[in-house]
């Protein structure tokens, strides 16, 4: 008898002993997480995160941890999300101040690459996002607008002073590409084959080189057919093109 209770008495105490520990594990876990959901529901994701995290190191079987880690870390990535458009606005408007409009496209492109990214978790603060979604769509809608006027006004003051591929390239920028930019480009690509042709008439014919009249041909198929300077361009294309093929051995 005495040697029985010899053995019961360790396999008693070790029992006693794992099952305090599995106790104090589980009990330190589950106060972790909910002190963890309570940060989570106050929205406060970095400590929420924290606490999930460290309940899971207390016990890792802890399966609503697991979980709230889990969500607590997407949260968490919404919020730094959130923080990353937020610069990218403030960056933008910057960049507007400089009317570097290229540079803005870019940057409210990544921010809404970044909203595309957190519509895939759905977890977080999304009103907040679809604040910041919102107020890149208006900042766009602004910087585009300023970008139209600041390119027209740049490709007018270029061809006043005569440097008409200059101003012809700004046209280019012009979005969006509608009747009046149709027009002023049409009026710069006519006003650019003239003087290439003025040119041309003042060298001799053995000077001419066959590219010269090539880019001749490439502005003024620039024209658009609504032009009033359409009727020249045709007349002009036609009469480049037959002296080209009479001279083509």
């Amino acid at each position: 008898m005495g040697t029985v209770r010899k053995l019961l008495f360790p396999i008693v105490f070790f029992g006693v002993l794992l099952y305090a520990l599995f106790h104090l594990m589980t009990h330190e876990s589950f106060r972790l997480y909910r002190e963890g959901m309570e940060h989570y529901r106050q929205e406060d994701y970095r400590q929420a995160h924290q606490l999930f995290v460290q309940a899971v190191d207390s016990y890792r079987y802890n399966q609503k941890a697991l979980l709230m880690q889990r969500n607590s870390r997407f949260a968490l990535m919404t919020l730094e999300v959130a923080e990353t458009i937020e610069d990218f606005l403030e960056k933008s408007d910057a960049a507007i101040a400089e009317k570097d409009f290229d540079r803005v496209e870019r940057l409210l492109e990544s921010a809404l690459l970044a909203i595309v990214e957190v519509r895939k978790r759905e977890l977080g603060d999304l009103p907040r996002i679809d604040a910041l979604e919102q107020q890149i769509y208006r900042k766009r809608d602004h910087a585009r607008a300023l970008a139209r006027q600041h390119y027209i006004q740049q490709a007018q003051s270029y061809a006043r002073a005569g440097e008409l591929r200059l101003a012809y390239s700004y046209s280019e920028k012009i979005r969006p590409v509608d009747h009046e930019v149709q027009m002023l480009q049409s009026r710069l690509a006519m006003e650019i084959a003239r003087r290439d042709i003025t040119l041309l008439l003042t060298e001799s014919e053995q000077n001419i080189a066959a590219h010269q009249v090539r880019f001749i041909l490439f502005w003024l198929n620039k024209v658009h057919p609504d032009s009033v300077h359409f009727n020249e361009a045709t007349r002009l294309k036609q009469n480049i093109e037959k002296l080209l093929q009479e001279s083509t051995p």
